[in-house]
């Protein structure tokens, strides 16, 4: 028996030792007689060990379901057995050699850990994670740069929060379960539960990668599936494929929402019910025409998403316009702050038509666009802005703020903030 399937089906796959050799593993059992079964196949022999290079196996079995289910589900109409749409996978695994697991988008080979502090051979929903970094670069796109990346930390680059949490979903989705495990050698396994997030109760936004798989889920499960805390977007993987292999501009959990609710309207209030748990707000502001006035010591809250009557133009550039007294002798700082959901906000204070005072970044840094991993968190800090002024005479001003031009893509299209405005003598 050798690792590796077949020329013909969805695709090949085949687990070699490493990519040097790129030999692929095999193992001889004894002859199985049934010749005298009477049409019933009876017996069974074990010929790969999980001590020895059953893992091997078990990756093959595992990434074959991974096929299967998209061939099952949407890639493959039933009049088309056997479709090819994926291309040749190759997985390196060499008992206690490979060091990391990962997929590598530019070659297009899932390696997999096989060293004994971690191994990975065994844990299918690892396994699947990786398969699904693997079907969204060939059959979607993935604009995430990688990097590290962990499931409490709510403020990623919201190209890396998507790709991880898409891969953790579709992983649940092969196995049709919410757990997600992941052993430690002899240390406790992490157990994560996409549906309750029990060990992670404060997951939130499109930067939060644990967020996303979750949400995913939910759009996912039914009463007959497991779900435990009655979410109303039960649309289903189909609905759910369309969403994300119909993604316009980037490939971040925004875009998906935004094709989701597009292709599917009459979900739109159960789906944004859903986005909503989790703090994401692809909604105008209440009075979006004429917003404010900003009062001395308060606080609003502003989201930076538009709609337009073209939908698929969504999301459209928002510009928030805020009225502002201001006294003279006195002097003001106004600031965003809170900023979520991949914010990056441009501020500028207005007399008129007249911008008097702009601001990007109260830190003063300046962000590299187009930057890969180097670019800044969502902290929420980070790419905020602030100005602070006095002014002479009593006047009535504006304050503006709208998406920076300048914003690094680490951040969203959309998002939301907190507007405050302070004063001293």
């Amino acid at each position: 028996m050798l690792s590796k399937t077949q020329d013909a089906g969805l695709h090949p796959i085949s687990v070699q030792n490493n990519a040097t050799r790129k030999n692929v593993l095999a193992i001889q059992g004894a002859p199985l007689d049934d010749s005298i079964s009477n049409g019933v196949f009876e017996g069974h022999q074990i010929i790969a060990k999980t001590t020895g290079i059953g893992g091997a196996f078990n990756i093959l079995d595992l990434f074959l379901k991974g096929g299967e289910f998209l061939e099952k589900t949407v890639v493959c109409p039933p009049t088309n057995n056997g479709c090819m749409l994926l291309p040749p996978l190759i997985a390196y695994w060499e008992k206690g050699v490979t060091e990391d697991t990962f997929y590598e988008e530019t070659s297009n080979f899932i390696s997999v850990s096989s060293l004994k502090g971690d191994t990975d051979e065994y844990d299918d929903t690892i396994l699947l994670h990786e398969y699904g970094h693997f079907v969204a670069t060939q059959l979607a796109h993935d604009d995430s740069e990688g990097g590290q990346h962990v499931l409490q930390d709510v403020t990623e680059d919201i190209r890396l929060a998507w790709s991880e949490g898409w891969a953790t979903f579709f992983a649940s989705a092969v196995l049709n379960n919410p757990m997600t495990v992941d052993t430690k050698g002899q240390g406790a396994p992490l157990q994560v539960d996409i549906e309750t997030f029990k060990n992670f109760p404060s997951v939130f936004y499109t930067t939060s990668e644990a967020a996303i798989s979750g949400m995913l889920w939910d759009f996912l499960d039914t009463a007959a599936s497991g779900d435990q805390d009655n979410d109303p977007a039960a649309i289903g993987f189909d609905k759910i494929w369309k969403g994300f292999t119909g993604m316009t501009g980037p490939a971040t959990m925004e875009s998906f929402a935004l094709a989701l609710i597009r292709q599917n309207k009459e979900a739109t209030d159960p789906i944004q019910t859903v986005l909503q748990g989790r703090k994401i707000e692809l909604f105008p502001d209440t009075g979006e025409v004429e917003e404010g006035p900003l009062l001395l010591g308060n606080t609003q809250h502003h989201t930076l998403f538009k709609e337009t009557l073209d939908t698929d133009s969504n999301p459209f550039p928002d510009d928030d316009l805020i009225s502002l007294s201001v006294n003279a002798g006195q002097k003001y700082t106004v600031e965003t702050l809170n900023l979520t959901n991949g914010a990056d906000t441009f501020l500028t204070i207005e007399d008129g038509n007249k911008v008097l005072l702009e601001n990007d970044n109260a830190s003063g840094k300046s962000y590299v666009v187009a930057c890969d991993i180097q670019c800044p968190k969502n902290d929420g800090t980070t790419l905020a802005s602030s100005i602070s002024f006095q002014s002479q005479t009593a006047l009535q001003l504006f304050v503006r703020v709208k998406r920076s031009l300048q914003a690094p893509n680490s951040t969203g299209l959309t998002g939301s903030y907190d507007l405050r405005v302070t004063s001293s003598p």
